[in-house]
């Protein structure tokens, strides 16, 4: 059972160098909150801070390495009506594999903060912000698309997955700028006729956004499901993109309740901004 505790930043409650020992015996302080587990210990950042090393193990497999998990803001849904189209999830990126050396010093960690909805008036981006651990960086989501259509301004934004596009709209590109593996995917098109107009979904770190047609929205590009942070969370998925055609005070399908950190913005009449980014830090202690 994971045993979580929530401490400041800079608070002198780091753990120690854990239960393994000193071959293990990684010590860090930084976090919003740690979970730990008979063998491992997580660093979660919800916010901005700093994870800092004071000491390092001797083990040679284990004694100065950490798995990264780093997500970015999602993107906001273009325009504050119905037809808004979705932004695309935060960018996902981590090694997966406890690989990634660290030295004793300190890191600067960014969790990136969800993009706004979008306004056209004048028109705005809404691309979520950028989180970073270290060298790595993962993209915000890029926001949605908005009125006017069939200007630029109606296309999604690229980013770490791509916003959805508004009316006769271009998806964003995802993956942009580019990491190998892919951080997320692109997002869809948008339809028209306009006055009836129909919004592409934004993409997901698993899969891309769909595109509108004649009668709905796009859906969501799907996120990626993981427990790093002691239980199972889906992250970085697509906002569904609107349609004014849905029965009147109906909402377009929504990724409010399921996903935890949501990381992207929601299409249609669910009008909300992106959800914000994570940063975790995980190293063995046994």
């Amino acid at each position: 059972m994971p045993i979580i505790g929530t401490f400041g930043a800079g608070s002198s409650k780091g753990y120690g160098q854990g239960m393994g020992g000193p071959a293990f015996g990684i010590t860090a302080l930084g976090g919003d909150s740690i979970v730990t587990t008979a063998t491992t210990k997580a660093h979660i950042f919800t916010g901005d801070g700093t994870f800092t090393v004071s000491k390092l193990g001797t083990d040679p497999t284990f004694g100065s390495v950490v798995e990264y998990f780093v997500v970015a803001g999602g993107g906001g849904v273009g325009d504050g009506h119905a037809q808004g189209a979705g932004g695309g999830g935060g960018g996902y990126r981590t090694n997966g594999a406890y690989n990634f050396p660290v030295t004793i010093q300190g890191y600067p960690i960014t969790v990136g903060a969800g993009g706004p909805v979008r306004s056209n008036t004048p028109p705005s981006n809404s691309s979520g912000g950028n989180s970073v651990f270290s060298t790595i960086t993962s993209a915000g989501g890029g926001g949605g698309g908005n009125f006017p259509y069939g200007t630029a301004n109606s296309n999604g934004a690229a980013g770490g997955s791509g916003g959805g596009a508004q009316t006769f709209g271009t998806g964003g590109a995802g993956n942009t700028p580019s990491q190998s593996p892919s951080q997320g995917n692109g997002g869809g098109n948008g339809a028209g006729p306009p006055g009836k107009g129909h919004s592409g979904g934004g993409g997901g770190s698993t899969s891309a956004g769909t595109a509108a047609n004649s009668s709905v929205g796009g859906d969501a590009g799907a996120g990626t499901a993981s427990d790093i942070t002691g239980s199972q969370v889906y992250y970085s998925l697509g906002g569904y993109g609107g349609a004014t055609e849905r029965p009147a005070g109906s909402a377009a399908p929504g990724r409010t309740t399921d996903v935890g950190v949501a990381n992207s913005g929601q299409g249609g009449q669910n009008i909300q901004a992106g959800g914000s980014g994570v940063v975790v830090l995980r190293y063995r202690i046994a």
